[in-house]
């Protein structure tokens, strides 16, 4: 009846939490035995041999069920929510119980309104597609150019040689822009694999100010300023941006970077 569904605990794993984070470390791979630890669920299993990403579970009130009394998180928490688990290679369930007449609450809707509104204010238009991106590593033979991370196409990536786990690219917005975020997406169809990346920017791509560093990308990693999730901010001015993969348990493979 459901040939596409998914089972927990078979597909996914639980996040380790129900305030709706994964862990700013967050491997897809996992180790079955270590099921019932939050720690490890919060983490995954860098050699896990499993491949179950984190599942976020998290309610839109305060309650899993409704109460006349209930306020819903404002679209601000929930945008800081989607950051931090989508944006840190999680799924994302959200809560939202039904009162007593079998309807949706107000409350709730003009939250998950708002919500949809700053992800298409704040992370619709990607001013990287389709712009120049330069690599100090390309593997050769075979189509694994820079350009393949801004083509739109998550199907193309970036990829080095065998034996370099490490990397550098430098994508030019072509002009000075306001940046408020940084996407990156390992092309995740042959795994998991870089362990750790920097950001910087630089609006005459001779001077760079660092923007962020992280660990683990997997599917998706949405970085702030700082990796700091708590407010929008007024944003960094930059042209380019230099990504370095610092670390990689094979050569890395980058399908996409965004720009917002």
């Amino acid at each position: 009846m459901q040939p596409n569904c998914v089972v927990w605990g078979r597909e996914f794993r639980w996040c380790g939490n129900e305030d709706g984070y994964s862990g700013k470390t967050c491997w897809s791979n996992f180790d079955v035995n270590s099921i019932n630890s939050e720690t490890t669920n919060n983490v995954g299993a860098e050699d896990g041999l499993l491949f179950m990403p984190s599942e976020v579970d998290v309610r839109t009130t305060s309650k899993w069920f409704w109460t006349a009394a209930e306020q819903a998180k404002s679209a601000e928490r929930l945008f800081q929510i989607y950051l931090e688990s989508v944006g840190r290679n999680a799924t994302l369930i959200m809560n939202c119980a039904p009162n007593t007449d079998g309807v949706m609450p107000e409350n709730v809707c003009t939250s998950l309104r708002g919500l949809g509104e700053l992800l298409t204010a704040r992370l619709s238009v990607d001013m990287a597609l389709d712009k120049t991106v330069t690599a100090e590593q390309t593997r050769n033979p075979g189509n694994f150019a820079a350009s393949n991370m801004t083509d739109g196409d998550k199907n193309t990536y970036w990829a080095t040689n065998d034996d370099e786990i490490t990397g550098t690219f430098v994508i030019d917005l072509g002009e000075v822009k306001t940046i408020h975020y940084v996407t990156l997406q390992e092309y995740i169809a042959l795994g998991q694999r870089v362990k750790g990346f920097s950001i910087e920017t630089s609006s005459d791509n001779s001077s760079w100010d660092p923007f962020a560093t992280g660990t683990t990308i997997g599917y998706k990693r949405i970085m702030a300023k700082n990796d700091d999730t708590t407010s929008y901010g007024s944003g960094t001015q930059a042209r380019y941006i230099r990504v370095k993969i610092t670390d990689s348990k094979a050569c890395p493979l980058i399908s996409t970077v965004s720009v917002y």
